[in-house]
């Protein structure tokens, strides 16, 4: 058998053979989800900052009482 027909024949198995792509398809989905995710936290991450140091700063004026006076 010439070399080209038998590169041929071994691409034209290897397209009709589809086990594995539900695997495929897992990691694409997967690296989606968490490159989602990470871009949202991405961009929450300087307002939970700013949010964060705003409830601090409003906090430390209260005063806590102990008892029922």
């Amino acid at each position: 058998m010439k070399p080209k027909a038998l590169l041929r024949r071994l691409f034209a198995r290897f397209q009709s053979e589809d086990r594995g792509a539900v695997t495929v398809d897992w990691v694409v989905l997967t690296a989606a989800v968490v490159s989602m995710a990470l871009g949202s936290i991405h961009l929450w991450r300087a307002n939970v900052v700013i949010v964060a140091t705003d409830i601090a700063d409003t906090t430390t004026d209260y005063e806590i009482k102990t008892s029922f006076e």
